[in-house]
């Protein structure tokens, strides 16, 4: 087996594989991990639903949940030894609820060795398990969510809707994301508002699609109807803003009223 270079394997003798259950952190701090390196690259799993962190002395530790049911786990020691993205382990998982509530159970079926080859994972420490309340298990938080939230969108809902749709763009290496419901209303979230709207989503409001559109290729007509009102606490306040998604081969453009420049996102696959 090809051996890690000399400074690589004291590094990661001298840590990288103390490993506790990998966490994560929200889509423009995962953009900075490295692709380089021995392992498997994050981008190689699939779509990202999911991220969760905790902080360990100091250093973070990353658990990524795809939507095709795969999962990651990562560590900033790993990745400061040369490993693509920090990514240690490998396995699936299945989830009694959303990513926010409900419980997560993750099956570990590989594990990164000292010398760079994938191996089988340890008895021991094949399964964990999120106990999720509010995004919140323990020590680890949700801190990226994609396809399969909850429906914020829907005040007094006594059923909650799911995401049908996810178009997102990087602006000034912040995200942007449009939640499309299967009970045809829709939300805006950015980055920013992570910390103070609940997945950061700062608009809301309904839309109706072209005759035959898809999520690929279509036109969603948006009737927004609240919008933030505050940053330092969760408040919206009325909005009758109208915008209109125009969608082809899975890139939409946004447009709006007023002076607002055209702007374009990716559908989430």
């Amino acid at each position: 087996m090809k051996k890690f270079s000399k400074s690589i394997a004291l590094m990661l003798l001298a840590g990288a594989f103390v490993l506790g259950f990998a966490s994560c952190a929200n889509d423009s701090s995962d953009s900075s991990n490295s692709s380089s390196g021995v392992g498997v690259a994050l981008s190689s799993l699939g779509t990202l639903d999911a991220t969760y962190q905790k902080d360990d002395e100091g250093k973070w530790k990353k658990i990524y949940l795809f939507s095709n049911g795969k999962a990651a786990r990562a560590s900033q020691d790993a990745l400061a030894g040369g490993v693509k993205d920090g990514i240690t382990k490998t396995g699936t998982f299945v989830k009694t609820s959303t990513y926010k509530e409900g419980t997560i159970t993750i099956t570990w079926d590989k594990q990164l060795q000292k010398d760079g080859s994938w191996g089988a994972v340890d008895e021991r420490d094949k399964t964990d398990t999120l106990t999720l309340t509010n995004g919140t298990s323990g020590s680890w938080t949700l801190t990226g969510n994609d396809s399969s939230c909850t429906n914020t969108n829907t005040n007094n809902s006594s059923t909650a809707a799911t995401v049908s749709a996810t178009y997102k763009l990087t602006e000034n290496g912040k995200w942007w994301k449009i939640f499309l419901y299967n009970d045809d209303t829709c939300a805006l979230a950015r980055e920013e508002a992570v910390g103070t709207y609940t997945e950061g989503i700062i608009k809301k409001g309904k839309f109706t699609k072209s005759a035959g559109a898809t999520w690929e290729t279509g036109v969603f007509n948006i009737k927004w109807t609240e919008k933030s009102a505050s940053m330092t606490e969760e408040k919206f306040t009325s909005d009758d803003g109208d915008s209109t998604l125009t969608v082809g081969q899975g890139t939409g453009t946004l447009t709006s009223g007023g002076n607002e420049a055209p702007k374009v996102f990716t559908l989430q696959k």
